[in-house]
């Protein structure tokens, strides 16, 4: 599937869920109609970063779980889909999840399905805790690679920790090697982070296939801004806090918004300084 490059995350995120509605309904057409009998279940959906998004990955999590719900005889009604796209390292910044663990305990459902196991846990600890509190309510799970065994087997209990332990081991490594790539991009005068209202973007490496955007290979001064940043940098060493840098921004040539519009607010003082 090809993409227009530079395409917001807003955008990726609109069409994924488009996607997701129109994959569900052709689904839908296709169950039985002793399907309006099945017990109700729910499908869980997630990608970490809007670039993730790119190309048709989200649907084929979909078209797995629906597949798996079809198999055991659950019904996933379309509201019982839920997606997002944020990072699954802990589960409280992770809404979408966190109103499905609440229809779960009410018992609105009774079966969650994920297309692997990363995708609902990366941390052991809230995987172990989590799982028994639904088991303890009736609450079943599938995902792709589950142990295909009796439950209350010690081996299927064995080998569902040391999936846990292999999922949180991907996202421990993962984030060291993120740290590691950041750490030499700084050594070598690299940005590690979105940069700073004070330079734009002049120059990208060439874009990736599938519309992903190439990695920033020159940058430059970006006015007002700049020239705004290094004033409140010296306005503050004289004793200025962050919120009288707010409110002195509003009367300079930036008229206190930021290169994307929005407000030079005391937080954002503070993270740019």
């Amino acid at each position: 599937m090809s993409e227009e490059l530079f395409t917001t995350a807003r955008e990726l995120q609109d069409r994924a869920r488009r996607e997701i509605a129109e994959e569900w309904q052709r689904w839908n057409a296709t169950l039985p109609t002793e399907s309006a009998r099945w017990p109700i279940g729910a499908a869980y959906l997630r990608d970490s970063a809007p670039g993730s998004l790119i190309g048709d990955a989200i649907v084929n999590q979909l078209k797995a779980v629906l597949f798996q719900m079809q198999t055991e005889r659950f019904y996933v009604p379309f509201e019982h889909i839920y997606f997002e796209n944020v990072s699954g390292t802990y589960m409280k910044p992770r809404h979408e999840f966190m109103s499905l663990l609440e229809q779960a305990e009410s018992g609105s459902v009774s079966a969650i399905a994920a297309y692997i196991s990363i995708r609902l846990f990366r941390n052991i600890e809230e995987a172990i805790v989590v799982k028994r509190q639904l088991r303890l309510k009736g609450v079943k799970l599938f995902w792709m690679g589950r142990p295909q065994m009796d439950e209350r087997d010690p081996q299927a209990w064995a080998m569902e920790r040391q999936l846990e332990v292999a999922d949180e081991l991907h996202s421990r490594q993962t984030g060291w090697l993120v740290a590691l790539a950041k750490e030499q991009a700084s050594r070598r005068g690299l940005p590690t982070g979105p940069l700073p209202d004070g330079y734009r973007v002049a120059e990208r490496g060439p874009s990736l296939q599938g519309g992903r955007r190439g990695r920033p290979i020159r940058w430059e001064i970006s006015e007002p801004w700049a020239s705004v940043i290094k004033e409140g940098c010296q306005r503050y060493l004289k004793g200025a806090s962050y919120a009288d840098l707010a409110v002195w921004s509003a009367g300079t040539a930036t008229n206190g918004l930021t290169a994307k519009g929005g407000p030079m607010t005391t937080q954002w003082w503070r993270s740019t300084l």
